[in-house]
């Protein structure tokens, strides 16, 4: 069953950021879901 996550999105290089619901689809064949637990944007 796909998730709807929040996330946050440029859709262009200068555009501003936007917070947006985002679908995350279920893992195909071969596919695997990996949980991150942090994350750092520099």
């Amino acid at each position: 069953m796909p998730q709807t996550v929040q996330g946050v999105v440029s859709m262009a290089v200068g555009e501003p950021v936007a917070i947006t619901d985002v679908v995350i689809p279920d893992p195909g064949p071969g596919e695997a879901v990996v949980a991150i637990q942090a994350c750092g944007v520099c």
